[in-house]
């Protein structure tokens, strides 16, 4: 449990390594546990009390931190639209199509992958989501790719008009050894694209 505890303090590591600097033999956690660093002597070196129960409980401890976690970090909205498509009515032959003419109109600019859905629960409405994934010569122009962009909604609402589908569209682009990415909910918004 004392391991447990003073390795929580470990989400402020710059602090950590400060304070370890200042006074190697403690830092933050160990003041927090009640512990400090040992250099590990065979010769001198006490084995103390071993048994199950002393090492159980930090590991089912930090099992349940595990588990409340990813709980609660899957709850939380990265402000992507989390509009419920019918997975079984994916359209391959509507996709390919909007995939072809995007591609025949854009391919200079971005690669295009689209997936279409003719059914979003408690909606007549159909699931558009296309990914468009900017080429290297258009990183930087922002005023270009932003001009792209509205064209390329203007071509999908060609395909199918704007009352007739919901989506998203997301634009990608790698600057250096960053991914840089943005949405735009097309079509009729629905109320969880809020």
């Amino acid at each position: 449990m004392q391991c447990f505890i003073r390795n929580i303090t470990l989400f402020i590591l710059p602090v950590e390594v400060i304070v370890a600097l200042v006074r190697p033999d403690r830092r933050i956690g160990d003041k927090i546990a009640g512990t400090k660093l040992v250099i590990d002597n065979p010769e001198t070196n006490n084995q103390g009390d071993r048994s199950f129960k002393k090492y159980i409980l930090p590991l089912v401890s930090a099992y349940a931190l595990f588990i409340v976690l990813t709980f609660f970090l899957g709850k939380i909205n990265f402000n992507i639209p989390q509009t419920r498509f019918v997975a079984n009515t994916y359209n391959a032959s509507k996709a390919k199509a909007m995939e072809k003419i995007l591609t025949e109109n854009f391919s200079q600019y971005y690669t295009v992958s689209v997936k279409f859905y003719d059914s979003i629960e408690n909606s007549k409405l159909k699931y558009v989501s296309v990914i468009c994934s900017f080429k290297d010569p258009y990183l930087g122009d922002l005023e270009q790719t932003g001009h792209i962009g509205s064209q390329t909604i203007e071509q999908i609402y060609a395909l199918y008009p704007q009352y007739f589908i919901n989506g998203l569209v997301q634009y990608v682009y790698r600057s250096g050894n960053t991914m840089t990415r943005w949405n735009e909910v097309i079509g009729i918004k629905i109320k969880d694209d809020d």
